[in-house]
């Protein structure tokens, strides 16, 4: 394949992070063969470290703001429970602050019923919740097809269920008829228009 860009030689520099493991390579590439001088080779060897310890400190700095982000949630959610005056109120607060102070893009809370087709039913959300009205019902039976979707599997199992890539996913789409409404009612990148992650 490189042979089709004309690339004849290839010379890759490991990025190891600081305890020694690998994160990725730096590579060069020419359309002719590759005579590195030993300063050459020391340069783009330095230049791959700089750019492994670059790696790791973003990295750490996206983890750092990852769990500030879920203490605010965690600390405003506390905060809601002691001012709300009823169940819906700290319900709605809840979802709110996952959104605002959590910077998730939609947050609902659903009940499991215990009706004939365990409905899993919605009793608040925030965010643009529009997706939500669009979807069939949804269920926590494991019979049925709706109840391979990440509701009723949090439901069934009492474990968070994640889903990192909902356009390709086979789980949404166990059923014998392949529906899945989880995809087929993506919209735009709207604020609120990507389905959730039920956790």
């Amino acid at each position: 394949m490189l042979g089709e860009f004309g690339i004849e030689s290839y010379l890759g520099f490991p990025l190891a992070s600081s305890e020694g493991g690998g994160l990725g390579l730096l590579a060069v590439l020419d359309d002719k063969p590759m005579e590195i001088a030993p300063a050459e080779r020391a340069t783009l060897g330095s230049f791959a470290n700089r750019a492994a310890a670059e790696f790791e400190r973003l990295r750490a700095q996206q983890s750092l703001e990852r769990s500030t982000r879920a203490l605010r949630v965690l600390g405003e959610s506390g905060l809601a429970q002691a001012r709300s005056a009823s169940e819906s109120e700290l319900l709605d607060a809840v979802c709110r602050i996952a959104c605002e102070a959590g910077g998730y893009r939609l947050a609902w809370v659903g009940y499991a019923e215990h009706d004939a087709e365990k409905t899993v039913r919605a009793v608040a959300q925030a965010g643009g919740t529009s997706y939500l009205t669009a979807l069939p019902p949804l269920s926590w039976a494991e019979d049925d097809e709706r109840g391979s979707w990440p509701a009723g599997r949090a439901i069934r199992s009492g474990a968070p269920a994640i889903e990192r890539d909902i356009a390709n996913s086979t789980r949404l789409c166990r059923g014998p008829r392949r529906y899945c409404p989880w995809t087929s009612h993506r919209v735009s990148r709207e604020p609120g228009s990507l389905p959730p992650a039920t956790v």
